[in-house]
């Protein structure tokens, strides 16, 4: 058999298994329940809770083993079991060498097969084993060894459990016996002040029980006085989490008075929440009467008792060698290691020179016997360059045999803030007599046993009195006050004699030179031993300003009064807690409440506001005037709903009400009908946002919630639709009806649009005839959808006018606005162009804006022509070019001649006009290139015109700049400045359609161009009427019929019978007629038998530069 070695802490482990103090117990059911559990679960006969003492393994629960309750150590299989970390198996003992000779192996007991987990304390002291056994050679499963483990643990945490307990038993008998012992009164307490335990100085020093103290009964010997302040502190230091300590005047039952200090800790739970509290008591009754005898060197003591932040010091006063403590150096603000090594020269050298012999001289007196303990003030240079004023108090511990001193010790306390404060004491005694000579204010004494009154060289001049003059007696005084007063201040100075009220008294003086004087007198009582009065400490000054100035401000209070009846606001007033103390007739009347009625209401009640936009409550003013001291407005559209039910618009303000110290009394609310206002500020900014046409929304609002809708679309990946709406035929109906025709036409597509579209969408007019709308979180397919059905609305839709029907349709362009626009205006950019591309694709239709859209390219082709003009333009790259006009028959007045005009490339290179005329029209630049044409067509027949056979110069005018009546007036101008002579050799051509449109304005046009001599010809006759009425009106001399009818004649019969009416037509005007597109030899013969007087095409001639046209008619 080979024992087991002891463990490396053998020592430890003994001393941990006694403390336990489970050795020799009797069982328990507990560790019992625990081996039965292993013998179980590990289907043995049996199991132990073996603990292993220095010569023997005691079993506190045993299963299946009954003949022992513990063997020699030197037999226990546990002796080797503890000496492992984790589970200890012999699975046949008679193989191991270990237990082959083993007692219990070989004896009755017959062990064979062993298990044990060791048994470790949370300190880490294994004192045995959870172990089971057979007699039969096994082994165990994995599940029972991992359960063999969890009941090792759990049996350490038994252990540790009951030895927890018996030193918490120990502790609380512990802590009993000391309680009771105590110098100091203890109590405990519940969480509702109930007292729950008591010691016995305790109720010594309250003179009751331990019964009569608990639960409220401690409360009878506290004085009634004290119960509201030490309620209030007890709230504080519960709130504040911090110790409560309060010294407490109480009454013991045989009616003695005492004063006990109390001291005590609120305890919190692990939620914060407070669950009683403990405390002690000691009686200060002889400390207070003693306080004011207390040495400076008790103050001292006490002090560096208390710990509060003192440095100290140790002289070795022969060899000068010094300790100082850390706050020594902290005060200076050094760390101790700076300083070291420290002597009574480190001293001297961080003293100020001028408090060096002051120093001394104190040190001196105390080494010589003359003074009690050393005591300075003086100064010492901080780390940080400043001067720190420093009390050093010590004495001398220790003398060599011949008396002098040898150890000395003391303390060093930062005294800057004392010495601050006595500076600032002197200062403000300064202050006051310096604020009672210039305050008016004399103090006074009266001694009432001895009956003599002092007094403050101030009250001579109170009262009239020389300077010089002594204090008068108290019968001298009285005679010094006003007649009606005397009496009644006699009287009231005996009430504060017999301790019946306090000394608050007015009164008016009489001077030696006859004036009246109002004064103000408070004084405090003197009490003696016995509580009667002994003297009255007081203060008087001149209130007669005052009293003057009450009355003024009592005349303009009710001046004020009158006003706030009178103003046009509503105004309320109200006590602190937000009570209606006042009203003025016009609140009276918003509200619908007497100010009778509400006063002493909740403002609420009587003040009824709400949101003009949701109808819920608005936050009240006054509430939050009152809360915060400041003052407080109402928030943006506001109601107030009076009692009977009248809506009031207002706006208002809350403010405080304060008396002279700043204390809050109420606040005054201020509040005016603001209803027409804000009507009209609603109806502007309706106008503002809304087209007043239509009453669709506007542009700029429009584009503000395309930006918003833009923004979502970015910023929430939403998908929105843009459609830009644009009428067809409009301007047809504007020009031939007038403009409020067209303004009836434009509100009835408003409804129109409005009838498809969501009213959830944004539907707008952004000007003329364009409409545009955002159809929120709508796909490209359903917003096709919608878009197709306003225009299958416009295709049936005919707008009627004093008998004619006119059929207007919409050009609709679709963009999908998501996350790829950058800006509002690459969208609105897109809108257009898709919009334009409709149009152009044949109107009344929509096209969806694509990247790759041809028909957009070509619309961002038009933008780059439109830049290319005006950059032209600028430049002077424009060529004339002209066409001839072949006469017919008896026509031969000279050749005529129609000018075209060229762009000019920067390369050299001529453009024809079908490349920019288009960007002309759409980009309104039409205006200005008829301008550049008119003023070099007048140049050039100025220059070239008398020298040539040139009988006309046809210069053609757009539809856009004939709407232009600036335009007009400016041809008009410069026609007259040319001269009849050049106007003579020019002729305007006007498209029949743009005579038809603009005939009231034109006809006044073409009247004013005849008369200056120019002619006017009617271009494309026949395109655009269905009557020629309007020739009567517009006085023209030549009508040149528009090519589509030259070019069918030869084919088809009815432009034929066209022709000849546009004919007969002319011969009945007496005009003459130009056939256009004459571009063969057939054509030609075909009008000249016709009759007609002109003929122009590309078989009489080609476009040429005008100068080139001047040098062939030369």
């Amino acid at each position: 058999m080979i024992p087991a070695a002891l463990p490396p802490d053998e020592a430890n482990r003994l001393k941990a298994l006694r403390e336990l103090g489970v050795l020799d117990t009797p069982a328990e059911a507990a560790f019992d329940a625990l081996a039965q559990a292993a013998a179980a679960v590990c289907d043995a006969p049996i199991a132990l809770l073996s603990l292993v003492d220095d010569q023997r393994q005691w079993f506190k629960a045993r299963v299946g083993f009954t003949q022992a309750t513990e063997t020699p150590r030197d037999l226990a299989f546990c002796a080797h079991a503890i000496l492992y970390n984790d589970l200890f198996e012999v699975g046949d003992a008679t193989c191991d060498p270990r237990f082959v000779d083993n007692p219990l192996v070989t004896g009755p007991s017959g062990i064979r097969f062993y298990a044990g987990v060791p048994v470790r304390l949370s300190d880490g002291a294994v004192v045995g084993t959870v172990c089971v056994l057979d007699r039969v050679p096994r082994q165990l499963g994995d599940r029972q060894r991992q359960v063999l483990l969890e009941l090792g643990r759990t049996a350490a945490a038994l252990l540790d459990a009951r030895r927890d307990a018996q030193v918490l038993a120990k502790s609380e008998a512990r802590y009993r016996a000391l309680a009771e012992l105590s110098p100091a009164g203890l109590f405990v307490g519940d969480a509702d002040g109930q007292c729950t335990y008591t010691n016995g100085r305790w109720q010594e020093i309250h003179g009751l029980t331990a019964e009569q103290a608990l639960g409220l009964g401690w409360m009878r010997v506290v004085a009634p006085l004290e119960m509201p302040r030490l309620n209030a502190a007890w709230r504080a230091a519960v709130q504040e989490r911090r110790q409560f300590d309060e010294v407490i005047e109480i009454v013991l039952p045989d009616g003695t008075q005492r004063s006990v200090r109390s001291r005590s800790s609120p305890q919190f739970d692990g939620e914060g929440r407070m669950t009683g509290f403990v405390g002690l008591v000691e009686d200060v009754t002889e400390a207070r009467q003693q306080q004011e005898r207390l040495s400076d060197e008790r103050q001292y003591l006490a002090s560096v008792i208390e710990s509060t932040g003192v440095g100290t010091w140790e002289w070795h006063v022969p060899s000068g060698a010094m300790r100082i403590n850390e706050r020594w150096a902290a005060i200076l603000g050094y760390e101790l290691e700076e300083l070291e090594p420290v002597s009574i020269d480190t001293w001297k050298r961080l003293m100020r020179r001028e408090d060096q012999g002051r120093a001394q001289a104190a040190l001196k007196r105390h080494f010589a016997g003359e003074t009690p303990q050393y005591r300075c003030e003086f100064r010492m240079r901080h780390k940080a360059g400043h001067w720190v004023w420093v009390l050093g108090v010590g004495r001398v511990l220790s003398r060599l045999d011949d008396g002098a001193p040898e150890w000395a010790f003391g303390t060093h306390m930062d005294f800057s803030d004392q010495v601050r404060n006595r500076e600032a004491a002197e200062q403000a005694y300064r202050r006051m007599e310096l604020a009672l000579d210039g305050g008016g204010v004399g103090l006074w004494e009266y001694d009432v046993a001895r009956d003599t009154l002092s007094w403050h060289r101030q009250l001579q001049p109170l009262y009239g009195l020389p300077e010089d003059a002594p204090a008068p007696t108290y019968p001298q005084w009285l005679a010094l006050l006003h007649p009606d007063d005397r009496a009644r201040v006699e009287s009231d100075v005996a009430a504060v004699i017999r301790g019946e009220r306090t000394y608050d008294i007015r009164f008016r003086v009489v001077r030696p030179d006859g004036s009246v004087r109002h004064m103000h007198s408070m004084a405090r009582c003197r009490l003696d031993r016995r509580g009667r009065v002994a003297s009255l400490l007081g203060a008087t000054w001149d209130t007669t300003e005052l009293q003057e100035l009450s009355a003024e401000l009592a005349e303009q209070h009710e001046l004020m009064r009158v006003t706030l009846k009178s103003i046009a606001d509503g105004v309320i007033t109200t006590d602190e807690r937000g009570r209606v103390t006042w009203m003025n007739p016009v609140s009276e009347r918003m509200t619908g409440w007497l100010a009778a009625e509400a006063q002493g209401r909740p403002l609420e009640e009587v003040f009824v506001i709400r949101s003009e936009e949701t109808r819920a409550p608005a936050a009240n003013p006054v509430q939050a005037c009152l809360a915060t001291g400041e003052v407080a407005s109402l928030t943006p559209q506001t109601v107030l709903v009076s009692r009977d039910g009248t809506h009031f618009g207002i706006e208002d303000s809350a403010a405080p009400i304060r008396d002279a110290r700043g204390r809050l009394l109420g606040a005054v609310l201020v509040f005016h009908d603001v209803t027409e206002q804000r009507r009209l500020s609603s109806e502007m900014t309706y106008r503002a946002k809304h087209d007043a046409l239509t009453g669709l929304v506007n542009r700029q609002e429009f584009e503000h919630r395309l930006r918003r809708a833009l923004e979502h679309a970015r910023r929430d990946g939403a998908c929105h639709t843009l459609l830009f709406i644009d009428l067809d035929q409009f301007k047809l109906v504007n020009d031939a009806c007038g403009h409020q025709v067209g303004d009836l036409l434009l509100k009835q597509v408003a409804q129109l649009i409005a009838g498809v579209v969501r009213s959830r969408d944004t539907l707008a007019r952004l000007g003329g005839d364009e409409f545009a709308a955002v159809l929120e979180q709508c796909t490209s397919e359903q917003a096709q959808r919608v878009a197709q059905q306003i225009c299958d609305r416009m295709d049936e839709f005919r707008f009627v006018h004093d008998g004619r029907r006119f059929r207007i349709g919409a050009s609709i362009g679709l963009v999908q606005v998501d996350a790829r626009w950058n800006d509002l205006a690459d969208v609105l950019k897109a809108g257009d162009a898709a919009c334009y591309a409709a149009k152009e694709a044949g109107r009344n239709r929509v096209h969806t804006w694509y990247e790759s859209d041809r028909m957009i390219l070509e619309r961002s082709g038009d933008m780059a022509w439109a830049t290319r003009l005006t950059q032209a333009l600028d430049d002077e790259r424009l060529v004339l070019f002209g066409q001839r006009l072949q006469p017919l028959g008896a026509a031969r007045d000279g050749l005529h001649v129609e000018a075209l005009v060229r762009m000019r490339q920067t390369d050299g290179s001529l453009t024809l006009p079908g490349s920019f005329l288009p960007a002309t029209e759409r980009f309104g630049l039409a205006p200005r290139l008829d301008r550049w044409v008119v003023r070099h067509a007048l140049g050039w027949l100025a220059e070239h015109g008398p020298s040539c056979d040139l009988a006309c110069l046809h210069v053609n005018l757009s539809a856009q700049s004939l709407a232009d009546a600036s335009f007009r007036g400016d041809v008009v101008a410069v026609l007259e400045d040319a001269g009849a002579a050049v106007c003579q050799a020019l002729c305007f051509e006007i498209t029949e359609t743009v005579a038809l449109a603009n005939l009231g304005e034109l006809a006044e046009f073409v009247d004013g161009v005849r008369a200056r001599g120019a002619r006017v010809a009617v271009d494309d006759f026949g395109a655009g009427a269905s009557h020629f009425g309007y020739l009567r009106s517009l006085k023209v001399d030549l009508i040149k019929v528009d090519g589509q009818f030259i070019k069918g004649m030869l084919r088809d019969p009815l432009d034929d019978a066209s022709v000849r009416g546009f004919l007969e037509v002319a011969r009945v005007l007496g005009v003459q007629t130009v056939a256009e597109f004459v571009d063969d030899e057939s054509v030609l013969a075909r009008v000249r038998s016709m009759g007609f007087d002109f003929a122009q095409g590309f078989h009489i001639g080609r476009p040429q530069p005008l100068a080139a046209c001047a040098a062939s008619l030369s």
